[in-house]
C-alpha cells in the first residue's frame, strides 16, 4: 500500500508544498496514483523524494552555516576595521590634546612674562609718583620761599621822596599809592612775571 502527500510530509516533518516540489524536482507529477482526492506513492517514490528532500535540507543547511561563517567573518573584519578605526581616532585625539597642552604651556609663560612686566611697570608707576611728589613738594617750598622773600623786599622798599611825588604828580598822572600786592597777585608774578 502506498504513502500519502500529506502522511510523508508529517514523516519528514516539512510541509505538503515542500513534497510537492520534490515530487516536480524528481520529475514524478505524472507518475501518482490517484486514489480518490488524493495522491499516493510507491514505497520508492517516497524514498526518492524523502532522499531529495533530505539532500535539500542538507543543502540549504550548508549554505546557511557558510554564509553563518562568512556573516561571522564580516562581523569580525568590521569590528576589526572599527577598533582600527577607534585606534585611529584616539590616536588623533591624543595628538591634538598633547598640542593643545604644549600650547597652554606657551601661554602659561606668557602670562607670567605679562604679569612680571605689569608688576614692573606698577613699582615704576609707584617711584615716578614718589619722584614727582617730591618735586611738587621741593617746588612748593622754593615758591613759599620766593613769596617770603618778595615780601621782604616790598616791606623794606623805601618810601618816595614826598616832593617827587608832588613832582610827578604834575608831570604825569597822579599816581596811587603802593600797596601791598595780594598771594596770587606775587604768585602769578614769581609764576609768570606779570
Amino acid at each position: 500500500m502506498g504513502i500519502t502527500i500529506k502522511k510523508l510530509a508529517t514523516d519528514l516533518n516539512v510541509t505538503k508544498p515542500t513534497v510537492s516540489k520534490a515530487i516536480e524536482m524528481c520529475g514524478l507529477s505524472n507518475r501518482l496514483t490517484r486514489i480518490g482526492n488524493r495522491f499516493e506513492l510507491t514505497d520508492d517514490q517516497a524514498e526518492l523524494i524523502k532522499s531529495k528532500i533530505l539532500q535539500t535540507q542538507s543543502k540549504i543547511a550548508k549554505n546557511a552555516k557558510k554564509n553563518e561563517k562568512e556573516n561571522a567573518n564580516k562581523d569580525i573584519k568590521q569590528d576589526k576595521t572599527t577598533d582600527e578605526t577607534k585606534n585611529l581616532i584616539m590616536q588623533i585625539m591624543q595628538s591634538q590634546i598633547a598640542k593643545k597642552d604644549e600650547q597652554l604651556s606657551e601661554k602659561d609663560k606668557q602670562l607670567a612674562s605679562l604679569t612680571a612686566a605689569l608688576a614692573a611697570a606698577q613699582e615704576q608707576n609707584k617711584q615716578l609718583t614718589a619722584a614727582l611728589t617730591a618735586a611738587q613738594s621741593l617746588h612748593a617750598g622754593t615758591i613759599q620761599q620766593q613769596l617770603i622773600e618778595a615780601e621782604t623786599v616790598q616791606d623794606s622798599a623805601p618810601v618816595a621822596d614826598t616832593s617827587e611825588t608832588e613832582a610827578a604828580a604834575e608831570t604825569e598822572t597822579p599816581v596811587e599809592p603802593t600797596k601791598k600786592a595780594s598771594f596770587r597777585e606775587r604768585l602769578s608774578f614769581l609764576l609768570h612775571g606779570k
